[in-house]
């Protein structure tokens, strides 16, 4: 876990600070901007586009890939087995995700913590996950 924290903390100091665009995928520049699914690939040291499979890796794509356990992800049953480092996805309905984040703790009462890269915070930010639980929702551990 602990390079999957220093890149969540290079990504949340970056200079100019990243901002959140729908689909953006870019650090470099004077306007860096990421949209979530975005975030957590750069935190696992990946892109959000697969150049071998020619494919984008958006937040639907990674809730599919837990649910079906296929490629990237190892699906988590309960909230007690989550470890700091797994990713929580909610979606409208199955295989149709509106937002990801990756969990840092959850403490005795299931009070969710950790980082995304949000529109409503506007960036990269730490923070209550608590909203996810009250949507459709998976847990997903990277392999």
């Amino acid at each position: 876990m602990n390079d999957l924290l220093q890149r969540i903390i290079n990504l949340y100091s970056h200079k100019p600070k990243i901002t959140y665009q729908l689909g953006a995928d870019s650090i470099e520049g004077l306007t860096p901007k990421l949209d979530c699914s975005s975030f957590v690939w750069r935190v696992f040291g990946e892109r959000k586009y697969d150049s071998v499979k020619h494919i984008w890796r958006n937040t639907s794509w990674i809730w599919n890939d837990i649910e079906n356990e296929e490629t990237k992800f190892e699906k988590v049953h309960n909230l007690k087995d989550v470890k700091q480092g797994d990713v929580i996805v909610y979606g409208w309905d199955k295989g149709r995700a509106g937002h990801i984040a990756i969990i840092n703790s959850i403490d005795s009462n299931n009070n969710i913590k950790g980082y995304d890269c949000s529109s409503s915070k506007n960036g990269i930010e730490f923070r209550n996950l608590n909203f996810f639980l009250k949507k459709n929702y998976v847990i997903g551990r990277y392999k």
